[in-house]
């Protein structure tokens, strides 16, 4: 599912998905079988279809590899290279449950391992870890946008944090931005478990990542199309032609918007 975000984040429709998977000898068939039943029914829910890949052996562990294919046409591809001065800069979804499901599963790991007889207690916190363990492809997202007839100038799936991923956007696109605390979509609920936890929950909707929700910017004129009671989207800001990375607190001071998402190379 998180590949095919990526086909979605480029405005494209994925088809297909070659999967590369290397088991070794502690796992049994049957567990193997159940990974497939859950391939097939994400291959369903999304109507793109398994049409090959390689199966070998690993000397431990289990390693997945998987890559989609989509398609556009294209004069509607979306890249993070687009957007413009005065675009609006909009996130489906809410941000931070991700971040929180994480949060709470390593919690009641550790406390496992200091007392096996202490079994995890997750009932009260279904959404935050399915939101972890079990991500959806907003794929929505770019149906409402292309039965409006609106391209979005840029675009990206939050997978790294919606620090890191906007400032993708913003430098492949030689912009700055300015994004406003008070309009990010943060549930009560993630306020709440943040807590819990003694977690800054601003902090963890900025960077905490594995959201894959869709970030774009739209041209002013383009965003009111949108009908903003149902379309599940929230603008948070918009694009500048200074390079300042800007967040506006609540309290109106503005202090520059640093990434402390997820680098891959370091």
């Amino acid at each position: 599912i998180v590949n095919l975000s990526d086909i979605f984040s480029m405005n494209a429709k994925p088809s297909q998905i070659l999967l590369n998977i290397a088991v070794s000898s502690k796992f049994r068939s049957d567990a193997i079988h159940e990974f497939y039943d859950g391939v097939k029914i994400a291959c369903d829910e999304y109507n793109v279809d398994l049409v090959g890949g390689d199966t070998s052996s690993s000397v431990s562990g289990i390693t997945i590899s998987c890559t989609a294919i989509g398609s556009v046409d294209k004069k509607n591809i979306t890249r993070r290279d687009g957007a413009k001065p005065n675009d609006v800069i909009c996130i489906s979804g809410d941000l931070g449950r991700s971040y929180m499901g994480l949060m709470i599963l390593q919690r009641e790991k550790s406390n496992f391992i200091k007392n096996p007889k202490n079994q995890p207690e997750l009932d009260n916190y279904k959404d935050l870890i399915e939101k972890q363990l079990r991500p959806r492809a907003r794929n929505d997202i770019i149906e409402y946008l292309s039965g409006h007839n609106i391209i979005p100038n840029s675009m990206i799936d939050v997978s790294d944090g919606i620090s890191s991923d906007l400032v993708h956007i913003s430098q492949s696109s030689n912009l700055g931005f300015k994004v406003f605390e008070d309009k990010l979509p943060i549930s009560k609920e993630v306020k709440k478990i943040s807590e819990e936890l003694n977690i800054d929950y601003l902090s963890s909707a900025l960077n905490g990542g594995e959201e894959y929700e869709i970030l774009f910017s739209l041209s002013p004129e383009d965003f009111n199309k949108i009908d903003k009671k149902v379309s599940d989207i929230s603008p948070i800001g918009f694009f500048t032609n200074n390079k300042d990375k800007t967040i506006v607190c609540k309290d109106g001071r503005e202090d520059e918007l640093k990434s402390y998402g997820w680098n891959h190379f370091n």
